[in-house]
């Protein structure tokens, strides 16, 4: 059996369909929230280790948890790692500011020695940004640049969206590039809102990790409202992540959620 999607009943409770991911290769996570915590942590993936951990008090709604960044997330059982892919159905709760502690991560890491992937809400002005960062070092002496971004405005940062997140390095471990596609309302594949940044030559991405459904960087503070999260170790593409819209879409609205 692939990785178990739930595809009918009123509630998460009822497994009577299961559907497969569309793509198993290097998929290492894939969480459903909401109906209980105990639902919530399972990581569903074929294969898969171990379990999410709680930290703090989530609230858990039917199909979502409410996070706060920082202070309730859920960490997982996954690295962050040089190559890798985040999808994720959410949106943040309230109106972010140019203070970060009212901007949400939907899933991220710690600061702790500057390593880390951070998939965020930004205040460009105007309006707001969707954003992705990632730690980079020069290769040629290890030292430390902080961060690569991309990012790109939205209209309506309380809108629920489904989000897909990557980096990738070459054969010898050079960071190449960071790209985060806004999915919802696209059609997904060429059609997605896409923003790619190449990386300069000469620098490796920075990861390990643990990543954090709903916890990234201490100066974030913000409320996000998540449905979902999947981890690949590979950048997937473009066909791969409007398979996965497709899926998400359709299942979605089954629970009458509009993504």
């Amino acid at each position: 059996m692939g990785t178990q999607f739930i595809v009918g009943g009123d509630a998460r409770s009822q497994l009577g369909s299961w559907r497969a991911a569309p793509s198993e290769d290097g998929l290492k996570g894939v969480f459903f929230l909401g109906q209980s915590l105990a639902s919530s942590v399972v990581n569903r993936a074929k294969g898969a280790s171990g379990n999410a951990a709680v930290f703090g008090a989530p609230a858990v709604n039917a199909y979502s948890m409410n996070l706060h960044t920082g202070v309730d997330y859920l960490e997982l059982p996954i690295l962050d790692t040089p190559r890798m892919t985040a999808i994720i159905v959410g949106r943040a709760i309230g109106t972010p500011t140019a203070d970060a502690a009212t901007r949400p991560v939907f899933l991220g890491t710690t600061e702790s020695g500057n390593r880390g992937f951070n998939v965020y809400v930004g205040t460009p002005a105007p309006g707001q940004q969707l954003g992705v960062n990632a730690y980079r070092e020069l290769i040629a002496d290890g030292s430390s640049l902080g961060a690569s971004n991309a990012g790109n405005a939205v209209a309506d940062i309380n809108r629920m969206r489904c989000m897909i997140a990557y980096s990738n390095v070459d054969s010898g471990g050079q960071f190449t590039v960071l790209g985060l596609a806004d999915m919802t309302g696209t059609g997904g594949g060429s059609g997605a809102d896409l923003v790619q940044n190449t990386i300069d030559t000469g620098f490796k991405r920075v990861a390990g990790a643990p990543l954090r459904i709903g916890g990234g960087p201490s100066s974030f503070g913000g409320m996000s409202e998540i449905c979902m999260v999947a981890i690949y170790d590979r950048m997937v593409a473009a066909d791969e992540r409007a398979a996965w819209y497709a899926t998400l879409l359709s299942l979605y609205a089954g629970w009458g959620v509009s993504i």
